[in-house]
């Protein structure tokens, strides 16, 4: 009898909450602050588990896991109580400070080490710094964690924890701190609502804090993280002729909040961009025991009829990381019984050339050996299409054609296949203006004086402004020579 009613109170005791199993822990976010300047841990996730055996995840017990965790010699060095009335710290991160220490639980003034901690918990303990008045002005943003988009602006909000005449807790917001980001004093300062915008650029995380020459203040903090964009190209094809979106660029954000940008968050982005209804309406997953995998794309709802692929190479699941450039391309299945859909592409997604030059393109097609290994061969006898128009120009049996576009403008280039169910493969193509016809430059004069042919000989009379011929006194003589000599060959002549 004895030995149930204690199973009983065991049973009740794990109901209430009150014993913690042996393997339970909680995940506390910790600060630990030595001074305004001087804070060795910042908003570190610390496993907690029961350190001190009371049965509870406690204040204490976080305190006692963080020093384990990055105290060089652990809790034993660096913490320790006095066991009492009430159970005090007299020793934080090595720092004996005669008891004068404080700790917040979520921004709030906790009421002791017993206190309880859960998942997600903020926890900030500091050394008192001013052992007379105890003005050390305790401060935190509204939000410890959170998200933004490289560029974007970012508004802060500061509070400060103090107490009015009846020594009951009050939160003011603080105006005039200046911001600091990522260890860096900025010029911007908070207003007389606490707020403050800022606005970065660096993908990943950022440490914000804030400074206040006036007082002596404990540090408030925020991991501002980032997300990372990528510009992805996204083709969709519901059918070999039917395909709505071609290579069109996609702005892809970290839709699903893992800090990590895969295939899903493009298709998703993709979806909100393009597809009326947005993604909601047009795009949905299920998760199979193997992952998750397509169950509805553009609005098709295709089952586990669609596969696509990444930079020309079928993917391994839609958790697959994407990057900036990256060519993104997935399909429905024509044929469900056998999957022969054949997915081809181009040797280059995009092009550019000049009007009346010749453009050469290679074409293949993605299969696989014997091995199941993916292979890439020369597609022949394919028909290229230009906006959707064949052209009747067909690929050769090394998978290549030729063809020659006249105007300027941007141009779809596909293929289509009689012989086989093909994914068609997109490219885009920009044709510039005609590069200009080469002009024949005439001859310089030296080069026709330096000539070793003989120039013709050739007399101007030079003219005047008003027409007048001006004969020279060259000419003149010359003239007069050849009169006299004329006149003494016809007198010996007679």
């Amino acid at each position: 009898m004895k030995k149930f009613i204690s199973l009983l109170l065991v049973f009740c005791m794990v109901a209430c909450g009150a014993v913690v199993l042996a393997d339970e822990t909680a995940e506390v976010y910790v600060t630990i602050s030595l001074s305004p300047t001087d804070v060795p841990v910042i908003l570190e996730k610390i496993a907690v588990s029961d350190a001190d055996s009371d049965g509870t995840l406690t204040i204490n017990d976080a305190f006692i896991c963080a020093h384990d965790a990055l105290f060089e010699g652990g809790s034993d060095a660096g913490y320790s109580v006095s066991v009492g009335e009430y159970t005090s710290i007299v020793k934080l991160w090595g720092v004996e400070n005669n008891g004068s220490y404080m700790y917040y639980l979520n921004n709030a003034l906790a009421g002791g080490l017993s206190d309880p901690v859960k998942d997600g918990d903020v926890l900030h303990a500091y050394v008192i710094n001013d052992t007379v008045a105890y003005s050390d002005a305790f401060m935190w943003f509204e939000n410890t964690f959170d998200t933004t988009e490289p560029g974007a602006e970012y508004t802060l909000t500061l509070y400060s924890a103090g107490f009015d005449e009846n020594w009951s807790p009050v939160v003011t917001p603080v105006e005039g701190a200046a911001i600091i980001i990522d260890d860096e004093v900025t010029q911007i300062t908070t207003d007389a609502e606490g707020k403050a915008v800022i606005t970065l650029d660096g993908e990943g995380e950022h440490i914000i804090s804030a400074a206040d020459g006036s007082r002596i203040i404990v540090a408030p903090f925020l991991k501002l993280t980032v997300l990372p964009v990528a510009e992805v190209f996204v083709t969709v094809s519901v059918s070999p002729t039917d395909v709505p979106a071609k290579l069109e660029k996609v702005s892809v954000t970290d839709v699903d909040g893992d800090l990590v940008l895969t295939i899903y968050d493009a298709f998703v982005c993709a979806h909100d961009a393009l597809f009326e209804g947005g993604s909601e309406a047009g795009f949905a997953t299920v998760v199979e025991s193997w992952g998750p995998r397509i169950d509805k794309l553009w609005g098709v709802e295709c089952g586990v009829n669609c596969f696509y692929y990444l930079n020309n190479v079928a993917a391994g699941g839609l958790s697959d990381q994407v990057k900036d450039g990256d060519v993104l391309h997935a399909f429905v299945y024509t044929d469900t019984v056998g999957f022969s859909d054949a997915f081809s592409h181009f040797e280059k997604s995009f092009d550019e050339i000049d009007a009346g030059e010749e453009l050469a393109l290679t074409l293949v097609v993605s299969g696989y050996d014997e091995q199941w290994n993916p292979v890439s061969l020369p597609l022949e006898g394919a028909t290229i299409t230009v906006d959707g128009e064949a052209t009747g120009i067909k690929t050769d049996a090394e998978g290549k054609a030729t063809i020659t576009l006249d105007k300027k403008g941007s141009y779809i280039i596909s293929a289509l296949d009689e012989s086989r169910i093909l994914v068609a493969p997109i490219m885009k193509l920009t044709v510039n203006e005609a590069a200009p016809a080469p002009t024949t430059e005439a001859a310089p004069v030296s080069d026709a004086v330096n000539s070793s042919a003989p120039a013709p000989a050739a007399s101007v009379a030079p003219v005047t402004a008003d027409g007048t011929v001006v004969i020279s006194a060259a000419v003149i003589i010359a003239a007069i020579i050849s009169i006299i000599g004329f006149s003494v060959r016809r007198k010996n002549e007679i």
